[in-house]
């Protein structure tokens, strides 16, 4: 087995106060801010901009 590091993009928005380790795996997965991970019904991406969806249901 061969592990490969991504390339990440860049995650400074995110406060200090948050883990390095947490910050990275957000920008991994292009979690960019703060305000991309909040939990609310109203930050919740439309279904259509889900790629492959009629495939997951």
């Amino acid at each position: 087995m061969r592990i490969v590091r991504r390339a990440i993009p860049d995650f400074t928005a995110w406060p200090a106060s948050t883990p390095h380790v947490l910050q990275r795996i957000f920008a991994a997965r292009g979690v960019l801010r703060p305000e991309d991970a909040e939990l609310k019904l109203a930050r919740l991406l439309p279904p259509e901009s889900m790629g492959h969806l009629d495939a997951a249901v």
